[in-house]
């Protein structure tokens, strides 16, 4: 799945997302590529909120999210 990502009030600081799906032992392996930001506080935010909705996802997907 590939896509170009931006907010509709910053149109110009488009970049681009990647996700791959692979099967594995364990069900499905995601490998999850954001790249082409705008600038490194562009990155590090993104890289943030990633981090933390992707810890979520993982949570409520094995059951243990609150």
């Amino acid at each position: 799945l590939e896509f170009t990502w931006y907010w509709h009030t910053t149109p110009e600081r488009e970049s681009f997302i990647r996700i791959n799906f692979k099967p594995n032992d364990a069900g499905t392996m995601m490998t999850f590529i954001h790249e082409q930001f705008f600038d490194q506080a562009a990155c590090d935010g993104h890289t943030k909120g990633w981090t933390m909705g992707l810890a979520k996802l993982e949570a409520f997907l094995d059951g243990s999210a609150a």
